[in-house]
């Protein structure tokens, strides 16, 4: 009974994802920091995060300026039958208003027991998100240090664990893969980490930069202390593009150095990435975040982009106000 209504439910959150467009991750997108509220019933326990934000930004040296506004929520649904797997299932959508109106949701599906979890749905962003650098805090921080072409939306990601240990793995609907691998440990006061992801993806369409295919590895490093915490990726891809034979050779370094202390934190994060049009992008920003209240925060960054191709600095700023519950 429990397992039929387990499925009751998850047939009427698919109808739902269905209504609306694939959802993916961008630099700027928000994450939760508050814990979910949960609701616990005789068929399962329900987690709920909401998320309001107001942003004011001045971008290109001042030369465009705008306020958005978004709501962004997430539900998750999970229960253990009585073979001890537990079963759930999330859903996350992200409205946002400013120069057009935008909506976006991410569905998943998932079984877990002592061989490891697999979640089913748009997985596209999952195993980067489990398996590489730190989220930045405040606004415009350098999060966007993935693979020039990503997975496809729809896809199946397996992930075992153990305490020191992390294996994961991704495949989309084209048969792309993703595969991912973390270690930590405590050493005295610190904690040391390191990433490795690899993928292998083809895309006939390409990409908004004309990327068709790519191939690459990103290897990374984190170490924690106290309130401080450090973390460094290096990322090399071999790319194809739509209107070449040529195959290119593409690397991409990042960091960044993050600060906790009571109601106030900041990140400064950094990328260098070459592109294929044989430039190399620099971007560095300083994100700051101080706790008003519970669920109630300011948030500030700036952020400077150059190229080697122009002289000129573009910068971009932006403050807001952020509820969560």
């Amino acid at each position: 009974m429990r397992f039929q209504n387990f499925l009751t439910g998850l047939i009427a959150i698919v109808a739902l994802s269905q209504s609306y467009p694939s959802f993916a991750q961008n630099a700027d997108q928000l994450s939760f920091v508050e814990k979910p509220v949960a609701i616990a019933t005789e068929n399962g326990t329900f987690l709920l995060n909401a998320l309001v934000d107001w942003q004011y930004r001045s971008e290109n040296n001042n030369l465009a300026r705008f306020d958005t506004r978004r709501l962004i929520g997430k539900v998750s649904y999970s229960q253990q039958l009585e073979n001890d797997w537990d079963v759930g299932a999330s859903y996350e959508g992200d409205y946002m208003s400013g120069s057009g109106e935008n909506y976006f949701d991410e569905f998943r599906v998932f079984i877990k027991d002592q061989w490891g979890s697999v979640s089913a749905g748009e997985i596209a962003t999952e195993l980067f998100d489990k398996a590489g650098r730190r989220r930045s805090v405040g606004l415009l921080g350098i999060d966007n240090d993935s693979f020039l072409l990503p997975l496809e939306t729809w896809g199946i990601h397996y992930e075992w664990s153990s305490p020191k240990l992390s294996l994961l793995a991704s495949i989309d609907e084209s048969a792309n893969t993703e595969l991912g691998f973390l270690h930590h440990r405590v050493s005295g006061g610190y904690r040391l980490g390191w990433f490795l992801r690899a993928n292998h993806t083809e895309d006939p369409q390409g990409n908004a930069q004309g990327v068709n295919a790519s191939e690459g590895v990103a290897l990374g490093s984190q170490l924690e202390r106290g309130r401080w915490s450090a973390d460094a990726q290096w990322m090399l891809e071999e790319i194809d593009t739509v209107d070449s034979n040529q195959t290119f050779s593409l690397t991409t370094f990042s960091m960044g150095l993050h600060y906790r202390f009571n109601r106030f934190g900041w990140s400064f994060t950094g990328i260098s990435r070459e592109n294929v049009l044989n430039n190399t992008e620099r971007f560095v920003s300083l994100g700051l975040r101080m706790d008003v209240a519970r669920g109630l925060s300011l948030n500030a960054g700036i952020r400077s982009e150059s190229t080697k191709l122009m002289d000129e600095a573009f910068r971009t700023y932006a403050l807001s106000i952020r509820y969560e519950i």
